[in-house]
């Protein structure tokens, strides 16, 4: 019926196999500049894009420099001063999520006004609107007193390190350089939703993950980095193969499934100043899908999915699509169980396995992963160990992800929902963002085992 009406009135139906994103193909950019500033000591436009000239010349060479100083001369920049009074305050609890610089954080606060730069941008290289913000916003705040720049996109603090960086010569875009990808956990299910922020700036929608396994924040940064860059550089040649004076460019049509692979991850972290990746030269790919989700709020996201047909929970699709991409790293070892070292591993965890429920419950800070080992039966009546990320732990029993692949349960899968009693927990370990491991105890056993167990026993470990 839907089809019959869009050909009854002349639109233009998408077949089931494409996505319809909307595209704004001029979308607006601005930054904000936080300074102290005297009573009556305002500076004039002119004033400020002199200091965005002087910036300019000194941070950038051509042919960037001409296109930009071109931008600020043609007065197509906007400038507003405000008291900081009358701005609305960026959430604190946002800002600080981000992790500012101290130095930044008391410019921030300390700051008496807060100046405005916004300009109109095309969707076509090299952004000049884009980066004539960026050297202005740099320009006066190295200029003012005590001030700093706030991305009110995320809201975010910039770096005052960035007040002496070079733009690139060309003005080439990275999307990494100009979105950010939070993640926060669904207190329902400990499950996590990862999206993009920025995307607007490309003229699209931002991209989302929905229920993804807790472990797998970190591995699926690159994944949507990659995505990102395709669907930007994919709105970009619609924007320079489209006439702008006859064509009115509102929707990116692409197929809704497609193989994705390590050149596009590559090319979200290529140096644009050598055109070349730290990765690997293989380029494997993975099928993934693409949907358009709309929230209660009318905002409109691009979710990841897994592809048609394909009957698995999100969290096995997820690691097999990581699988798929980047290679399994499973490394299995066996320790017999007489090993004297492995059972003093074991007790420790025990040991301290209250301690962690408690700090559990309580809850961690943002990418903290708390994984626990557990021993699943095989067909031998002995034990194939796995790791856990934990999503749950109510009472005595604990539900999560298996955080890798078995070897010999062929009907456990990893990112697979388990359920583990607390008497079954063979060790625990707690994954910090900055790559510390609390724990894992056995793992350290593991790494000592010479293949000769102190004591003999029966069964395997």
């Amino acid at each position: 019926f839907s089809w019959f009406r869009q050909k009854r009135h002349g639109i233009r139906p998408v077949p089931f196999d494409e996505i319809a994103i909307p595209l704004e193909p001029t979308p607006a950019f601005g930054l904000v500049v936080y300074c102290q500033l005297e009573s009556g000591a305002r500076p004039s436009d002119a004033e400020l894009v002199r200091y965005a000239e002087q910036w300019t010349q000194a941070h950038t060479i051509e042919p960037l420099r001409s296109g930009i100083l071109d931008f600020l001369r043609r007065d197509l920049m906007n400038f507003f001063v405000h008291d900081r009074s009358v701005m609305p305050e960026p959430p604190d609890d946002v800002l600080r999520a981000y992790n500012p610089g101290e130095t930044e954080e008391r410019r921030f606060r300390n700051a008496t006004h807060a100046l405005v730069i916004g300009a109109p941008d095309l969707l076509i290289p090299p952004r000049i609107g884009l980066w004539s913000v960026i050297a202005a916003a740099r320009g006066i705040a190295a200029a003012l007193p005590s001030a700093t720049i706030v991305d009110p996109e995320f809201p975010r603090l910039l770096p005052l390190a960035q007040l002496s960086q070079d733009l690139p010569e060309d003005g080439v875009i990275r999307v990494t350089d100009h979105i950010l990808i939070p993640y926060s956990s669904d207190a329902a299910t400990g499950l996590l939703w990862i999206t993009t922020k920025g995307m607007a700036r490309f003229g699209l929608p931002d991209i989302e993950i929905h229920d993804a396994p807790p472990n797998l924040a970190g591995s699926l940064m690159p994944v949507m980095n990659g995505l990102a860059q395709r669907l930007a550089q994919a709105a970009t040649r619609l924007v320079l193969d489209n006439d702008p004076d006859e064509d009115t460019i509102d929707t990116l049509s692409l197929r809704s499934q497609f193989r994705f692979g390590v050149s596009d991850v590559q090319a979200a972290y290529e140096d644009p100043s050598t055109g070349t990746y730290g990765g690997s030269g293989d380029d494997n790919t993975t099928t993934i899908r693409l949907e358009l989700r709309e929230r209660g709020d009318g905002t409109l996201y691009i979710r990841l999915v897994p592809p048609h047909g394909l009957r698995a929970d999100i969290g096995v699709w997820l690691n097999r699509m990581l699988s798929e991409l980047m290679g399994s790293d499973l490394h299995i070892e066996a320790v017999e169980s007489g090993d004297k070292a492995m059972t003093r591993a074991h007790e420790t965890a025990l040991a301290e396995l209250p301690g962690v429920r408690s700090r559990f419950q309580v809850g961690f800070r943002s990418g903290e992963v708390l994984h626990i080992k557990h021993g699943f039966e095989t067909a031998d009546k002995g034990h194939e160990f796995m790791w856990v990320a934990v999503t749950h732990w109510d009472g005595d029993m604990l539900r999560g992800n298996i955080a890798n692949d078995p070897q010999y349960r062929r009907d456990l899968q990893a990112g697979q929902t388990v359920t583990i009693r607390e008497g079954d927990v063979f060790d625990w370990m707690i994954a910090h963002t900055d790559g510390r491991v609390e724990g894992a105890f056995t793992n350290d056993a593991l790494r000592d085992y010479d293949g000769h167990p102190e004591d003999e026993g029966e069964g395997g470990a």
